[in-house]
């Protein structure tokens, strides 16, 4: 059984226990991260770009997204979800996103962008052969994109 962040908590602690939360996906996450980057890239590819999708009712586990910069792509080549099973991650309560003050959705994004762009760099990403950046789907968080590659 999952366990609930109950809510109460205030931003600082809410961030707090969704790092924790997530530093135990890491190891895996970063497994995955190098599958990913063992995958050959299409030679027209021109650069990736990755979503991060939260989901601002919290009905659904957030997730992340690649995205394939190049014309010549078939529509079923340009995109694939990196699975990093953000599904276990621990249920919110709810109130977290639905009281606008507390702003639960954009402390989610952010935390989730930092996250994800460090266990792509432990995975050796800043090599990865084309440009790579993170941004978050529908501009929640601060709104500033990561730049994944040196």
């Amino acid at each position: 059984m999952k366990r609930m962040i109950p809510f109460g908590l205030d931003q600082n602690q809410f961030s707090q226990r969704l790092i924790r939360s997530l530093e135990d996906l890491s190891d895996h996450s970063i497994q995955c991260i190098r599958g990913f980057l063992l995958q050959p890239i299409p030679a027209a590819v021109q650069s990736v770009e990755f979503q991060l999708f939260v989901d601002a009712e919290n009905c659904g586990a957030p997730s992340i997204w690649a995205y394939f910069v190049d014309d010549n792509l078939k529509s079923s080549e340009r995109s694939r979800e990196v699975a990093l099973n953000l599904d276990e991650l621990e249920e919110m309560d709810d109130r977290y996103f639905t009281d606008f003050k507390f702003s639960g959705v954009n402390l989610m994004a952010d935390v989730l962008k930092s996250w994800f762009a460090d266990c792509w760099w432990k995975a050796g990403g800043g090599d990865f052969g084309v440009p790579a950046v993170l941004d978050v789907h529908d501009g929640f968080g601060d709104r500033r994109s990561i730049q994944l590659t040196k």
